[in-house]
C-alpha cells in the first residue's frame, strides 16, 4: 500500500513540474526572453532622461495669474514636478512629494509644479502643497509638456544648477531616495 501511495505522489509531482514548466514557457513567450525584461521595465521609467536641458520655456503663468519663469538660472538644484489634476496617483503621491520638499529644505521658488487638466480642480494641489512650491497650470499640448515628452503623471525631475535633469522619477517614493543636501555625496538610484 505504501508503495502505491509513493508512486501516486511521484506521478503528482511530475505533473506539477510539467505544468509549472509549461506555464514558465508560456510567460516567457508572452513577456519575452530575459534580456527583454529591461524593455518592459523601461516602459515604467520616466521619458525624461538625465542630461536633458530645461531651457527656453516661456509664456508661463503661475496659479496666481502672474508671469512665471522656470528657475533655470538658479545656482542651486531645483524640482520640476508634472501632475495631472485628474490623476488619482498624483493625489496619492502628493503627501510624499511635499515631505520630500520639506526634508530637503527646498524653498518655494525652487519647487515648481506643472499641472494639466481642469483648472477648477486646482484646489487639492494647492491644499496639498500648502506653499511648498509654485504652481503653473498649462494645457497638455503646451511646449513644456510636449518638449520634454511628458506622457506619465506624475513625473518628478531634479534639475541641476546647469539646467539639466540630474534625476527623474515617476514616484515620490523613488524621488525621496535622492538627496539634495549633499550633492557631492548624493546617491542617484538607477531607475527600474
Amino acid at each position: 500500500m505504501l508503495y502505491i501511495l509513493s508512486i501516486f505522489a511521484l506521478l503528482a509531482s511530475c505533473v506539477a513540474c510539467a505544468l509549472s514548466s509549461a506555464l514558465m514557457l508560456r510567460v516567457r513567450k508572452t513577456v519575452g526572453a530575459a534580456s527583454d525584461v529591461s524593455v518592459i521595465r523601461s516602459a515604467f521609467s520616466p521619458t525624461v532622461k538625465p542630461g536633458t536641458r530645461i531651457t527656453g520655456y516661456q509664456d508661463l503663468v503661475d496659479s496666481d495669474g502672474q508671469p512665471f519663469f522656470l528657475p533655470t538660472d538658479s545656482s542651486e538644484p531645483w524640482i520640476l514636478a508634472f501632475q495631472s489634476l485628474g490623476c488619482s496617483g498624483c493625489r496619492q503621491q502628493l503627501p510624499g512629494y511635499r515631505k520630500f520638499l520639506e526634508e530637503q529644505g527646498i524653498p518655494e521658488e525652487r519647487a515648481v509644479s506643472i499641472s494639466i487638466g481642469d483648472p477648477t480642480e486646482l484646489g487639492w494641489l494647492k491644499e496639498g502643497l500648502r506653499g511648498a512650491g509654485r504652481m503653473v497650470h498649462v494645457e497638455q499640448d503646451s511646449p513644456l509638456v510636449t518638449g520634454l515628452q511628458i506622457t506619465t503623471w506624475p513625473t518628478y525631475l531634479v534639475v541641476g544648477a546647469d539646467a539639466t535633469v540630474a534625476y527623474a522619477a515617476q514616484s515620490s517614493a523613488r524621488l525621496s531616495t535622492f538627496s539634495l543636501r549633499r550633492p557631492s555625496r548624493a546617491v542617484i538610484p538607477v531607475p527600474g
